[in-house]
């Protein structure tokens, strides 16, 4: 089974750090926009990777606690998740 990998892209439109998933990137990538979809589904246009993150979105958070809360997500990532996102431990 795949883990969920995520990358944090801070957006230049709204200032917030969005998680962005490996295959929501790719596709990204291929489209060849410069956009990626993040988990609250917002499009993000990413900053420069030197600029300073921005605060996290809290709706890409609550997303990212529904993927956990699936079955199908185990392993070290949730482990992770579940601590970042102050869950059950």
């Amino acid at each position: 089974m795949r883990e969920l990998t995520v990358v944090w892209m801070t957006c230049v439109v709204d200032g917030h750090e969005h998680a962005v998933t490996e295959d929501r990137a790719a596709a990204g990538v291929e489209l060849g926009l410069g956009t990626y979809d993040a988990a609250c589904r917002r499009t993000v246009a990413p900053q420069a990777m030197t600029a300073a993150p921005g605060p996290r979105c809290p709706a890409c958070w609550r997303q990212l606690g529904a993927w956990l809360a699936t079955p199908r997500r185990t392993g070290r990532w949730r482990r992770w998740l579940r601590r970042a996102v102050g869950g059950r431990r």
